[in-house]
């Protein structure tokens, strides 16, 4: 099986193209949005895709970046290390390494380094937004325009 991301378009449409033929397949995914993300479909070239739909506005950029984290409420004792998996305009995913685990709505100010040639230190505040398999998924609070560092690095 071919693990394949697809990402949904505000109208509810996606793109899907074959890996292995590029034969390009115009989905309506809409219907999925409150249901299962992952679909197993067959191509013509009879391969056998695993189809991950991602119903998020921004596409997210893998990485392994460390930082830290503590909660902005001075009577939380949330904070910590942390390894942050995923960024994107609008948002954070992370583990915590050590430290409090904090909790869905807390709000966050989260520090880490970037891994480029620059290695920019960014400070952001966030608030959780869910907590799935020991995986915080944090919305920036001030995620206009990016500018700077960040901005730059999730352009690369």
């Amino acid at each position: 099986m071919i693990p394949v991301k697809v990402y949904v378009q505000d109208s509810g449409r996606a793109l899907l193209v074959c890996p292995s033929c590029g034969l390009v397949h115009e989905l309506d995914a809409a219907k999925y949005r409150n249901q299962s993300h992952t679909l197993t479909v067959r191509c013509r070239c009879r391969n056998t895709l695993s189809i991950s739909l991602e119903f998020r506005g921004q596409a997210r950029k893998e990485v392994r970046l460390e930082g830290s984290f503590r909660s902005r409420n001075p009577a939380s004792s949330a904070g910590g290390s942390m390894i942050i998996y995923n960024l994107s305009r609008t948002g954070i995913g992370f583990s915590v390494l050590s430290g409090e685990e904090p909790r869905i709505g807390e709000k966050l100010r989260l520090e880490f380094q970037l891994d480029d040639r620059k290695a920019g230190i960014i400070i952001k505040n966030a608030v959780v937004k869910s907590v799935h398999d020991q995986i915080i998924g944090c919305a920036f609070d001030d995620h206009g325009e990016l500018a700077g560092a960040l901005g730059f690095y999730l352009q690369g």
